[in-house]
């Protein structure tokens, strides 16, 4: 393994090239082929860019909490495999029960995210939790080492900030559990009916509500306002625009979206190479958005 990890940082160059063959056409016959390479090379992508990560700098010769368990692996490569999860599921077991294989996907990467978020202080996820290693290890190459700091808990961070940390810490934990609140109501309703949407949408609102509210209250004092990085203030401009996949989701995609993009797709059909490119896009759309995972926001 040794060797292994040798070998990967001295290719780090030739490693991140292979992001590059991970663009595998998708909406073809038969899925689960083309998803399964992709999986493979997303989960292989993900496993080196870790071990670059984790390579000490050399200003420093640690890398931070590196026996630490690799939540920000795990949550990646769950990433990576959940569209595979779902073809299968469908594949296998048909429309409906393919949300059974959905909801223990996102409940574990929930299970992941909340250790996450509390191993972290209950500091927010950047991009679910996929890049919080990386910036804890960019600011360890960039600033000197540090004494160890005790993590604060749950009941630390309340006495702290009072009111202002709860709403911190619903609005994150909101954030986190949206998804599966979302395909929980699925299974029950159906992908067509307007409850799952307008509930996922009403917790999207609450959370962000809620993390606004903590971030921006001018009734706190200096200790409980929380004062947000700059890739923090990133994550929440990221959140909102995630908001626009609600337009890809049934049931307003098939009631509204794809009503639309056919009145454009006509409009534009007799325009050369236009039209025949808007179609195109027309198609990948449509195809993408009978995906879950494409749509998920997760």
């Amino acid at each position: 393994m040794d060797a292994y990890k040798r070998w990967v940082r001295r290719n780090r160059d030739y490693v991140h090239s292979l992001e590059s063959l991970a663009n595998v056409k998708r909406f073809s016959e038969s899925e689960i082929g083309p998803e399964a390479v992709t999986t493979f090379l997303g989960i292989i992508t993900a496993i080196y860019e870790h071990i670059i990560e984790m390579i000490p700098s050399q200003k420093g010769s640690v890398s931070p909490e590196p026996h630490s368990f690799p939540y920000s692996l795990c949550i990646s490569a769950l990433k990576d495999l959940e569209t595979l999860v779902e073809v299968v599921a469908q594949h296998y077991y048909g429309d409906k029960k393919k949300w059974n294989f959905i909801a223990i996907t996102e409940a574990t990467k929930v299970l992941v995210r909340l250790a996450l978020f509390q191993n972290s202080g209950y500091k927010m996820l950047l991009h679910g939790g996929e890049t919080l290693n990386r910036i804890q290890h960019q600011q360890a190459i960039m600033e000197p080492p540090a004494p160890m700091v005790e993590r604060p808990t749950l009941s630390k961070l309340l006495s702290a900030k009072g009111t202002i940390g709860a709403l911190f810490v619903m609005g994150e934990v909101l954030f986190i559990t949206r998804p599966l609140i979302y395909v929980l109501f699925i299974r029950k309703y159906g992908i067509r009916s307007w409850i799952p949407w307008f509930l996922s949408l009403a917790v999207d609102f609450t959370g962000l509500g809620f993390l606004s509210l903590a971030t921006r209250s001018r009734h706190a004092g200096k200790e409980q306002t929380f004062h947000l990085s700059t890739s923090e203030k990133d994550e929440l401009k990221r959140r909102k625009l995630l908001w626009a996949l609600y337009l890809m989701r049934d049931p307003f995609f098939s009631k509204y979206t794809r009503q639309r993009l056919e009145s454009s797709g006509k409009q534009l059909e007799s325009i050369p190479i236009i039209g025949f490119l808007t179609e195109k896009i027309i198609e990948l759309v449509d195809g993408a958005q009978t995906r879950y995972t494409y749509m998920s926001g997760s």
